[in-house]
């Protein structure tokens, strides 16, 4: 964990907001922070970040994150969809890193600013692949889920799915086959409105229509369709289409 108090800044600074330290000021070209680091193993680790990067109709920012002499990733941020007050928990990729001690920096390279609270190194092997229950059920929580762009909110009870943002999940079966999909969640729109949020397996995205539920408060269950997953190991990606909900759960059945 890489926190904003615990860098070295370059050409920015450190400001709070609310009662959360942020990196700022990262306006100027290589402008960024550098951290002391020591890799525990050689392998994949995925970068979360959670960041603030105000919405505007022209925003545009990029950054390269190095660490050691690992090749660079380069991050187009996305805004989040806010202001200066919220923050958003993102995963833009993964990077492989060798075993030692190591200096990890974030360097400005596009036009604007972002803030950033801190940045996180997870080994891609603590993510645990979802295996069907013994009656071939699969559940997925906000607990075994990769966030991007989604904030896993009330110590792991459920996450906010938003707009642009998405979860997604890991799993394994081993005949694959047609589930059945029925998800716990909460719209604040009304129960009259009908929005639409992506569901894909591997990449095939297929959109399903939910109702409101009046309330980010009022879970219901709800069955918009069925997916299909293949053989073996897939990954299952949830976004906003149209809108986002609050989801504590989702439940594959399959289908006899």
């Amino acid at each position: 964990m890489m926190k904003a108090e615990n860098a070295e800044l370059a050409d920015s600074k450190l400001e709070r907001i609310n009662s959360n330290k942020f990196i700022a000021g990262m306006a100027k070209k290589d402008s960024g922070a550098s951290w002391k680091i020591n890799v525990p193993n050689d392998g994949e680790y995925i970068l979360e970040i959670w960041y603030v990067f105000p919405w505007t109709a022209s925003a545009s920012a990029q950054y390269e994150l190095q660490c050691g002499s690992s090749p660079s990733f380069v991050w187009k941020v996305p805004t989040n969809g806010g202001g200066i007050n919220d923050g958003s928990i993102y995963r833009p990729g993964s990077m492989k890193l060798t075993k030692g001690k190591q200096t990890f920096t974030i360097r400005k390279k596009g036009r604007d600013g972002i803030y950033v609270r801190y940045i996180r190194l997870i080994p891609t092997d603590i993510f645990p692949v979802v295996q069907p229950t013994t009656g071939g059920k699969i559940i997925l929580t906000p607990e075994n889920c990769f966030i991007s762009h989604a904030q896993a909110k009330d110590l792991g009870k459920f996450n906010v799915l938003s707009h642009f943002s998405s979860v997604s999940w890991d799993i394994e079966t081993k005949k694959g086959g047609t589930y059945t999909v029925t998800t716990d969640y909460a719209i604040a729109a009304p129960a009259s409105t009908l929005l639409k949020i992506g569901y894909s397996v591997n990449g095939n995205l297929e959109e399903f229509t939910f109702p409101g539920t009046d309330g980010w408060t009022k879970f219901a269950k709800y069955s918009p369709g069925a997916i299909t997953l293949p053989p073996g190991k897939c990954t299952l990606t949830v976004k906003g289409i149209t809108s986002g909900a609050e989801t504590k759960s989702i439940l594959l059945v399959p289908e006899t």
